[in-house]
C-alpha cells in the first residue's frame, strides 16, 4: 500500500492531522480551564471579604472561634460545598479552617500570590492548597486588620479538591469521547480526500514514471511529439523528459548512422588495402621465384610496380593514422609565428618533379604583407601538402595549379587553384566528410582519399575552416584563412 507516492502522502496527512488534533485538544483543554478559573475567581473575588465582615471567626483574644468556624462550615455546605475557608496568621500559617473533618497537609501558605491578589493583579491567580502538598488553587482572600496592622487573612479556596477531581473526571470523559469522535471522523475524511486528491495530483507523475520505465527497456526510444502545458513542476519535468527522450532518440539514430558509416569505411579501407597489398605481394613473389630467369627490363618493371603499390600503402596508412589522431584529440596545436612564404616554397619544391612529369604548371604567389602567420607550422604544412597533392592528381596534362597567399585585414587568405576536372554538384556538399570520402566507390580511382578531411580537421584546430568553389570540368579553388602574425 505504501509503495506509491499518493498513499504515502495521504498517510502523512493523516498523521499530521492526528498530531495537530491532539495538540489542539490539550491547548483547548488548558484554555478552557483557565477560562473557567478566571470566571470563578472574578465572581467569587469578594467572598473572603464578605466572610470577614459578616462572620467574626475569632474570639476576643484573636484566636479562632470554633463555633463561628462550624457555623461557616454549615453555611458553605449549603451555599457552595466546593469552597474551603481558612484562617491564616500574618506569616501565612494555618490557624483554623471551616472543615472539621478535613486533613490539612500544608501548615503554611505562600503569601506572594495573596499579596498580588490584594494588589489587583490580573486573574486567574493560584495559591497553595492547604489540603495538598503540591497543588495550587484559585482563591479569594481578605486581610484581618487590628490597630492598623495586618494580623492575618481570611483565605478561601474556591475549588476544593473533591470538586476539582470530579470536574476533571467529567471533563476528561467528555473531552476524550468528543476528541475520539472528531479525530476518527477527520481521519476517515482526510484519508478519503487525501487518497483521491493525491491520486489526481500524482497522475502525471505516474504517467511519466511509466514513460521512463518504457524508455529504460526500449531498444530505441520513441520520441514524443505531444506537448504538455507547463502548469507546474511535474509538467515541466515531463516536458524536459520528452525533450531528453527526443534528443536521445536522435543521438541513437545518429550513432547508428555513424556506426553503419564506420562499418562501410572499414570495408572500403580493407578493400583498398587489400588491392595494393595483393598486387605488391604478387609482384614480389614473381621476383622471388623468377628473378634469375627475368630480363632486366621485366625486373625493373616489376620493382617499379611494387614500389608504387608500396607508396600507395604508405600514403593510405599515413592518412588513416593522422585522421585517427585528429579524431581522438591527440594532436595539440603549437601556434607560433613563422614565415608562410618559406613554407609555401618548400611544399612547392616537393611537388615540382611530380608536376613536371605530368606536364602541369605549378606556381606560387605570396603577396606583400602575407609573409608571416601565427599557426602550427607542421600542421599547416600537412594542409598544403594534402591540397597540392589533391590538385595535381585531379589536373590533366597541360593544366595548371596555383597557390596564392594575400593579406586580408588581420588574416591571411590562402587559395589553391587548379584547372582540373572539377567537382560534381552532388559531391560538393560532402567533399570533406570522412565517411563519404572513405566509402564512395570510383571505378577510376578506388580510394577516394582522406586528405581533404584531414585538412579540414587541422584548420578547425586553428579556429578556421576550408571552403571550396568549383564547377564540373572547370577546376576547383580551395580557400582557408590563418591569423596574421603580430608585427
Amino acid at each position: 500500500m505504501l509503495n506509491s507516492l499518493h498513499s504515502r502522502l495521504a498517510l502523512t496527512l493523516a498523521v499530521l492531522l492526528l498530531v495537530f488534533g491532539g495538540a489542539l485538544y490539550f491547548i483547548a483543554r488548558h484554555a478552557n480551564a483557565l477560562y473557567h478559573e478566571e470566571v470563578s475567581q472574578k465572581l467569587s473575588a469578594n467572598i473572603a471579604l464578605y466572610i470577614r465582615d459578616h462572620l467574626p471567626l475569632t474570639d476576643r483574644t484573636g484566636e479562632p472561634d470554633p463555633a463561628q468556624l462550624k457555623a461557616l462550615f454549615h453555611m458553605l455546605m449549603v451555599v457552595n460545598p466546593n469552597v474551603e475557608a481558612y484562617l491564616l496568621d500574618a506569616q501565612g500559617r494555618v490557624r483554623g479552617h471551616a472543615q472539621p473533618d478535613a486533613k490539612v497537609l500544608r501548615e503554611q501558605v505562600d503569601l506572594k500570590p495573596v499579596r498580588r491578589f490584594l494588589d489587583g493583579a490580573r486573574l486567574p491567580l493560584r495559591a497553595d492548597d492547604p489540603k495538598s502538598l503540591n497543588a495550587s488553587r484559585i482563591f479569594s482572600v481578605a486581610p484581618l486588620i487590628t490597630g492598623g496592622h495586618t494580623t492575618g487573612y481570611v483565605y478561601v479556596v474556591l475549588t476544593g479538591e473533591d470538586g476539582r477531581n470530579l470536574a476533571e473526571q467529567l471533563a476528561g470523559g467528555y473531552s476524550l469521547a468528543t476528541l475520539g469522535a472528531m479525530l476518527g471522523g477527520a481521519l476517515v475524511l482526510a484519508m478519503g480526500v487525501g487518497f483521491g486528491l493525491f491520486f489526481a495530483l500524482t497522475r502525471p507523475l505516474r504517467a511519466l514514471t511509466a514513460e521512463v520505465d518504457a524508455l529504460a527497456h526500449a531498444v530505441q526510444p520513441n520520441p514524443r511529439t505531444k506537448t504538455v502545458p507547463a502548469h507546474d513542476e511535474i509538467s515541466r519535468l515531463t516536458q524536459a523528459f520528452h525533450a531528453m527522450s527526443t534528443r536521445i532518440g536522435e543521438q541513437i539514430q545518429t550513432i547508428q548512422l555513424k556506426d553503419r558509416q564506420r562499418r562501410d569505411m572499414v570495408m572500403a579501407v580493407s578493400h583498398d588495402l587489400r588491392t595494393p597489398l595483393t598486387s605488391l605481394r604478387g609482384y614480389l613473389d614473381l621476383l622471388e621465384c623468377k628473378l634469375e630467369k627475368m630480363s632486366e627490363a621485366d625486373r625493373l618493371r616489376f620493382v617499379g610496380v611494387a614500389a608504387r603499390q608500396s607508396r600507395k600503402l604508405c600514403r593510405l596508412s599515413d592518412e588513416l593514422f593522422q585522421l585517427a589522431k585528429l579524431e581522438c584529440d591527440e594532436v595539440q596545436v603549437n601556434a607560433e609565428p613563422f614565415p608562410l612564404v618559406d613554407l609555401i616554397q618548400d611544399v612547392v619544391q616537393k611537388f615540382e618533379l611530380m608536376a613536371q612529369n605530368r606536364g602541369i604548371n605549378l606556381r606560387a604567389d605570396v603577396q606583400p604583407g602575407a609573409e608571416q602567420v601565427n599557426a602550427d607550422i607542421g600542421l599547416i604544412e600537412r594542409v598544403l601538402v594534402n591540397l597540392l597533392d589533391n590538385a595535381l592528381r585531379h589536373t590533366q596534362q597541360g593544366g595548371a595549379v596555383h597557390i596564392q597567399a594575400d593579406c586580408s585585414g588581420t588574416r591571411v587568405s590562402v587559395r589553391v587553384t587548379d584547372t582540373g576536372e572539377g567537382i560534381a554538384p552532388d559531391v560538393l556538399p560532402r567533399l570533406f566528410d570522412r565517411d563519404y570520402l572513405a566509402t564512395r566507390r570510383d571505378p577510376a580511382r578506388p580510394w577516394g582519399g582522406l586528405g581533404l578531411a584531414i585538412a579540414r580537421r587541422i584548420l578547425r584546430l586553428h579556429d578556421s575552416d576550408i571552403q571550396v568553389e568549383s564547377q564540373q570540368g572547370q577546376g576547383a579553388v580551395f580557400i582557408f584563412h590563418l591569423p596574421l602574425a603580430a608585427a
